[in-house]
């Protein structure tokens, strides 16, 4: 369990994060969401007590940062979005460095390292410089090193960040496999993205929480518009559509190619009586459907268009 309350962090006189609350369930997936700058690796970089905060409290089961720091990273493996490597040194090599530097036992070093490397399937590479690997086998390569420990708890800034569209499944598809052992918070600036491998969402924007459900939850937001054409439409057929569908006030039509266009927020049921309502006219209509307002219009209302 990750209880955060309160939490801020300032830099000088710039506030970074401004007093955000929220709770994170064991083998729970969140997605902490936001524009650029919006907070959200200040927030991760105190979770993972290498910034302290200004205000608040961090509780990572029961244990207090940063009076606990040491006992709470641990638990915690850490993939910043620059996946943090020495590009000279060979895959193998660069794990045993992170095994050494986690303080492991000798079984316990075997054991991580082999656990690791199959969980993030790099084994073809083991013997690699990594710089001569692709950005998205480096970021896997950075998993590894944040798994070698075998923490509960993974913390993964932006890490799709900067990998073409097949790096990106990959990497999604890793992290959903993780989720089956470990509580995951991954961040990012692209919904879709979050869409795909969270069950929550928080959303971050000028360094305060704007938003914190479940991803069905956001989906349910999204409004639904029905959007139908006429074509040779009588003057009056705002008031038919307003009267058929029982609308609060007439809606306004768009012309369209020679066709009068009206959107008018709904469900299903609104192309029924549109439909019914046509053929009790004899009304011309030519095209009938429903659009659903995408995530991404969804998360720009949502923090309010900042980028």
């Amino acid at each position: 369990m990750i209880q955060v309350k309160n939490l801020s962090k300032q830099f000088g006189n710039f506030t970074a994060v401004n007093n955000i609350s929220f709770e994170i369930k064991a083998g729970e997936v969140a997605g902490l969401l936001g524009p650029n700058g919006a907070g959200k690796t200040t927030t991760m970089r105190m979770l993972t007590g290498f910034y302290n905060p200004t205000g608040g409290s961090i509780q990572i089961d029961t244990l207090s940062m940063p009076a606990n720091r040491q006992t709470i990273q641990k638990k915690i493996g850490y993939l910043p979005e620059s996946a943090s490597s020495y590009a000279d040194m060979v895959v193998w090599d660069f794990l045993h460095f992170a095994a050494d530097a986690r303080g492991l036992s000798a079984e316990e070093k075997a054991k991580g390292l082999e656990k690791s490397i199959a969980a993030t399937g790099i084994s073809e590479y083991l013997y690699h410089p990594i710089h001569k690997l692709s950005k998205g086998y480096k970021q896997r390569v950075g998993l590894a090193s944040a798994l070698v420990h075998d923490p509960s708890i993974l913390i993964l800034d932006e890490p799709t960040s900067g990998l073409d569209p097949n790096q990106i499944a990959e990497i999604q598809n890793l992290i959903r496999e993780l989720s089956k052992e470990k509580t995951i918070i991954l961040s990012s600036h692209i919904l879709s993205e979050v869409e795909a491998v969270a069950d929550r969402v928080l959303i971050i924007a000028r360094g305060e929480l704007t938003y914190d459900k479940s991803i069905a939850e956001l989906k349910n937001q999204s409004q639904t518009t029905t959007l139908a054409a006429f074509r040779n439409a009588p003057e009056n057929l705002p008031d038919i559509l307003r009267e058929s569908l029982g609308l609060p006030e007439r809606p306004q039509p768009q012309m369209r190619d020679g066709e009068t266009l009206f959107r008018i927020a709904g469900d299903k049921e609104t192309s029924h009586r549109i439909f019914r309502a046509a053929a009790e006219r004899n009304l011309e209509l030519t095209e009938v459907y429903r659009e659903t307002e995408s995530l991404e219009t969804l998360f720009r209302s949502i923090t309010g268009g900042n980028k």
